[in-house]
C-alpha cells in the first residue's frame, strides 16, 4: 500500500507535465472540431484528463463552447487566443514540436524483478516494449531505452532539457520498480527539432526533402521542417527577430546617410560662397594690380 501511494504522484505528475507541453496542440485540435475524447485519443492521454482541462480552460475563458449533441461536444477557441497561440496564422503549434527524442540506457544489474511488458519478436532476437508513467519504453538484453514525449516549446534548448529530465525521472522509476541499476544514457538517435514554415506546407504537398540537417515531411499533416540540431531550429526561430533588427539597422543607417546628406548640402554651400570670395577677391587683386602698375607709369612720366 505504501509503495502505490508513492508510485502514483510520479504517474500523475508526468501525466500533467505531459499535457502542459501539449496544450497548444490540444487547443487547436479542439478549435479544428474534435471532441475532446478523440483529441486525448490523438495526443495519447486520459480522456478524464482532457475533460478535467476542458473545463478549466472553460472557466478561463479560453474556449467556448461550439455543439451539443447527445453524442458529441465541440468547442471553439476565443479569437484573442487563438490568434497568440498562432500568430495570427493556422499554425498547428508556436516554436518547436520535439519528438523521436530516445535516450539508451546500459543495464548495469538487473532487473531483480520480472517485467511485464509485452514481447516483441524481430528478426533475430526479442525486446519487451511497454508504457511506464506514460511513455513507452523498450528493453533489450543489454539496454533499456525510453522514448520521451513530444514536446512543444518556444525553445528548442528548452524543449531538449524537458525531455532529457522525463527520461531521467523515468530511469529512476524503472530502477526502483524493477530493482535494476541504469548507468549513463546516450542518445538513440537524432532528435527531430520541427518548426512549421509555410513554404515546407506548400514543398511537402508534392514531394519530401531530407538531408544531413533536417528534413521536409507531413508526419503531422501539416509541412513541417525537421532540424536534428536544437540550435538549428533556434536559428531558424530567430529570423524574424534578427529581420526586424536589420530593418532597425537599415532604418539608423538612412537616418545617418540623411544627417551625412544634410550636413554635405551645408557643405558644399559653404564651399561655394568661399569659391565667390576667392573669385571677389581674385578680381580685386588684379584691380589693385593694374591700379599700382598704372601708378608707377604716371610718376615715371
Amino acid at each position: 500500500m505504501a509503495e502505490s501511494s508513492v508510485k502514483k504522484p510520479v504517474k500523475n505528475s508526468v501525466k500533467k507535465r505531459f499535457l502542459k507541453h501539449t496544450s497548444i496542440q490540444a487547443l487547436l485540435l479542439l478549435d479544428a472540431g474534435n471532441y475532446p475524447s478523440r483529441v486525448a485519443r490523438i495526443l495519447g492521454f486520459s480522456p478524464q484528463l482532457m475533460h478535467y482541462h476542458v473545463k478549466k480552460w472553460l472557466k478561463m475563458g479560453w474556449i467556448r463552447l461550439d455543439e451539443k449533441t447527445p453524442n458529441l461536444t465541440t468547442y471553439t477557441l476565443e479569437p484573442s487566443v487563438k490568434k497568440s497561440l498562432t500568430g495570427g496564422e493556422v499554425l498547428p503549434y508556436k516554436g518547436v514540436r520535439l519528438h523521436a527524442y530516445s535516450l539508451k540506457f546500459p543495464v548495469l544489474d538487473g532487473p531483480a524483478v520480472s517485467v511485464d511488458w509485452s514481447r516483441v519478436q524481430l528478426a533475430n532476437w526479442a525486446r519487451l516494449v511497454g508504457c511506464e508513467c506514460g511513455l513507452t519504453v523498450e528493453k533489450t538484453t543489454r539496454h533499456v531505452i525510453i522514448h520521451a514525449d513530444e514536446i512543444v516549446s518556444e525553445d528548442p534548448n528548452e524543449a531538449t532539457l524537458l525531455a532529457i529530465l522525463e527520461c531521467l525521472r523515468l530511469a529512476r522509476v524503472l530502477e526502483d520498480t524493477f530493482q535494476m541499476r541504469l548507468g549513463e544514457p546516450k542518445l538513440l538517435r537524432k532528435p527531430h527539432y520541427a518548426v512549421s514554415d509555410p513554404v515546407a506546407r506548400w514543398f511537402t504537398d508534392f514531394m519530401e526533402l531530407s538531408s544531413d540537417v533536417g528534413k521536409m515531411d507531413k508526419s503531422k499533416g501539416a509541412g513541417e521542417i525537421d532540424y536534428f540540431d536544437a540550435e538549428l531550429a533556434k536559428e531558424y526561430l530567430v529570423m524574424p527577430l534578427r529581420m526586424l533588427g536589420l530593418q532597425g539597422d537599415m532604418a539608423e543607417v538612412k537616418e545617418v546617410l540623411k544627417t551625412f546628406g544634410e550636413a554635405m548640402r551645408e557643405h558644399m554651400s559653404l564651399i561655394r560662397g568661399l569659391q565667390a570670395v576667392a573669385e571677389q577677391m581674385k578680381t580685386l587683386i588684379q584691380e589693385l594690380r593694374l591700379n599700382s602698375k598704372n601708378s608707377v607709369e604716371v610718376k615715371a612720366n
